[in-house]
């Protein structure tokens, strides 16, 4: 497996873990909040509010 996997896989982990244990409903800053801290106690950084890359020209 390679590393781009293992810490996808990590942060998908840690992500259900929360919603496992927050549970729904919550605003989406909390869990925003809540995964970038765990992420960071697994051994990652973690930021918050970066823009994402959707692959798609801007017309």
């Amino acid at each position: 497996m390679g590393i781009e996997n293992t810490i996808g896989q990590e942060v998908v982990d840690a992500a259900v873990q929360l919603h496992r244990e927050l549970g729904p409903g919550l605003l989406e800053s909390v869990y925003e909040a809540t995964l970038a801290e765990e992420v960071k106690q697994r051994g990652y950084r973690a930021e918050k509010g970066l823009d994402a890359v959707d692959g798609i020209p801007e017309r």
